[in-house]
């Protein structure tokens, strides 16, 4: 029986996890490792080039160190989702860092990252427990993400639906995110799901299937609200909410910004290669062991932009390949693992969940 490690995506960001955050700044242990982050985030500033008042720039050292002392909190959340992504990912990749003793413990039987946490169970599966080589990868992991973030919102993606068609789905739905790229929906199972959007709109796919009845479309907003109205029939039974996102991630529409992207990689750096991963570390589009594939950073791009989640495919797979009594949780929110639980809902073994936070003692 063994463990298996998930990591949280977009939307993981809580004021908890900032308090967690700022409780693990405040250690002296880490004090290399956030040196280390903020003359990242200083890199990509000037690699980006992008004015101080640019609504896109994504945090600096400087901003970083004042978040991370109480101040500046207001503008952290004005940044939005680059600035949340990045402390997502600064989080868990914190909580990664070899640590005296953990060399001798029996390694999980695999890892799996919710769309952009995939970074998250590369650097868990990194085969040095040496600091340096783990800051210098998780270097390359932080220029990564933040580069992606910042293309994907600069992306020329299809315009959003005229106030008739707004102030329509306001009336059926008064509360919640406006319409945007991706929305959530519950209470259908795939295949259903399938055949009502066959036919109904034509850039609308399903980016995520997080349960068996709870998935995330992906899509032009105007083409969204079009199987909205569709649905409305059924929302009796379904639930449906536009998420707070701008980008239309896992959706074909981002496949052109994975080559703008690329323009960058000399400034990103790579990953180690992915036979040198220590344990299965399994992408979720479709079951598989990312240490059979040909480049980390290329999976990373695809798996996140354009291609499909679908965790209950992926979990389903896993526990063909390995015994499971343990699934260990690095969040830094809730999601992966109440999907995760979800799923493993009528595993014929229990299965124990804990999770990977710092302690608060000093």
């Amino acid at each position: 029986m063994g463990t298996l490690v998930v990591f949280d995506g977009l939307g993981g960001l809580e004021s908890s996890t900032l308090d967690r955050l700022q409780l693990l700044w405040a250690r002296p242990e880490n004090a290399v490792f956030f040196q280390m982050v903020c003359t990242e985030l200083d890199a990509v500033e000037r690699h980006l080039a992008l004015h101080p008042d640019h609504p896109l720039r994504p945090p600096n050292g400087q901003d970083l160190t004042r978040w991370m002392t109480g101040r500046g909190l207001g503008d952290l959340v004005a940044r939005g989702t680059i600035a949340s992504g990045m402390l997502i990912h600064v989080y868990q990749a914190c909580l990664l860092q070899p640590r005296p003793g953990t060399d001798t413990q029996t390694p999980p039987v695999g890892a799996i990252g919710h769309s952009l946490g995939v970074l998250g169970s590369v650097l868990a599966a990194t085969t040095s427990r040496k600091n340096d080589a783990y800051l210098k990868l998780a270097a390359v992991t932080l220029r990564l993400l933040a580069i992606t973030l910042v293309r994907c919102h600069e992306a020329e993606l299809p315009p959003g639906p005229d106030v008739e068609l707004v102030a329509r789905y306001r009336q059926a739905v008064r509360r919640g995110p406006a319409p945007g790229p991706m929305a959530a929906i519950s209470g259908m199972r795939r295949g259903e799901l399938d055949d009502h959007l066959r036919g109904t709109a034509p850039s609308v796919v399903i980016g995520l299937t997080n349960t068996p009845t709870s998935h995330v479309l992906s899509g032009a907003p105007v083409d969204l609200l079009t199987v909205f109205t569709s649905l409305q029939s059924k929302l009796r039974r379904t639930g449906w909410s536009f998420l707070p996102s701008a980008v239309p991630f896992h959706s074909p529409l981002m496949s052109p910004t994975i080559s703008v992207i690329q323009e960058s990689r000399r400034f990103i750096g790579d990953l180690l290669p992915p036979s040198n991963l220590a344990f299965p570390v399994y992408a979720a589009d479709r079951p598989r062991d990312l240490r059979d594939s040909g480049d980390l950073i290329n999976e990373f791009l695809d798996l996140s932009l354009s291609r499909p989640v679908d965790w209950p495919a992926t979990l389903a797979e896993v526990l063909c390949r390995s015994s499971i009594d343990h699934v260990l949780d690095y969040g830094p929110g809730a999601g992966a693992r109440r999907f995760t639980k979800e799923c493993l809902r009528d595993s014929p073994a229990p299965v124990r969940f804990g999770s990977a936070r710092p302690d608060p003692s000093p």
